[in-house]
This record gives C-alpha cells, sequence and structure tokens, in this order.
C-alpha cells in the first residue's frame, strides 16, 4: 500500500512540473519581451523579484510610471490569451508588487500599473501583445 502511495505522489509530481522546454521558453520569453519593451522605452528594474507572497517576472519604470509586467507565452492572436493569468495569480502579483514597494528605494509614483505581455516565437522572431491590466 505504501508504495502504491508514492507511486501516484510521483504520477502528481510529474504532472505538476513543466518540462525543461518549457521552461526554457518562458525564460526566453521573458528576455525577449523584456528586449521589446525597451524599445518602449521601459527601463528594467528588477528581474524575476521573488517575495514572500508571489514573483514578478519584470519590474519597469518609464519617466514617473512604475509597471510590473508578467510575461505570458502564448499565440498573440488568440483572443483568450489575457486568461492564461488567473485571477490567483493577479492577486499573488499584486500582493508581490506591494511588497516590493514596501521594501523598495523606488521614489513615490502616482503611476503604477500592471502590464501583461503575451510573447509568441515562431522559432526566427518574436510578436508581442501588450495589455495594461487593471487589478
Amino acid at each position: 500500500m505504501g508504495s502504491e502511495r508514492s507511486a501516484e505522489q510521483g504520477k502528481r509530481a510529474a504532472r505538476t512540473a513543466p518540462p525543461r522546454q518549457t521552461v526554457k521558453l518562458g525564460q526566453d520569453g521573458e528576455t525577449a519581451a523584456e528586449a521589446f519593451l525597451a524599445t518602449q522605452g521601459w527601463v528594467t528594474l528588477a528581474r524575476n523579484w521573488r517575495g514572500k507572497r508571489g514573483e514578478l517576472d519584470r519590474i519597469v519604470g518609464r519617466g514617473a510610471a512604475l509597471r510590473f509586467v508578467e510575461v505570458k507565452v502564448r499565440d498573440v492572436s488568440d483572443p483568450w490569451a489575457e486568461e492564461a493569468w488567473s485571477v490567483a495569480q493577479r492577486l499573488r502579483a499584486r500582493q508581490a508588487a506591494e511588497q516590493w514597494l514596501a521594501r523598495s528605494e523606488a521614489p513615490p509614483c502616482d503611476d503604477l500599473g500592471f502590464l501583461l505581455v503575451l510573447a509568441a516565437s515562431d522559432g526566427n522572431s518574436w510578436s508581442f501583445r501588450v495589455i495594461d491590466v487593471d487589478l
């Protein structure tokens, strides 16, 4: 009976761990999205910031604006792609952003927000859709 439980736990762990290829694609997407945002005048302040309440893929600033960025590698033409960022993930991102603001030495900012960057690659180049998200 003990071996049945450990076999089931192993199956669960295999289902929840993303394949290495998926992790690499996500990391490549974040890097490409960061470069794209730089072409739009955004300066990266932090990468993969982790707090007790969650993780922020990127934190960027432009002038007096500050944005917390979530990157999702998806088909950018998919009208439902925004749904890839679940309500629970958005809540954790908001909590992480509050934690980052409390810890950072960033100047006070009235223009705070979140960006969802949908990134897609055809193997040669990337395309992006940037969505302002209210949390």
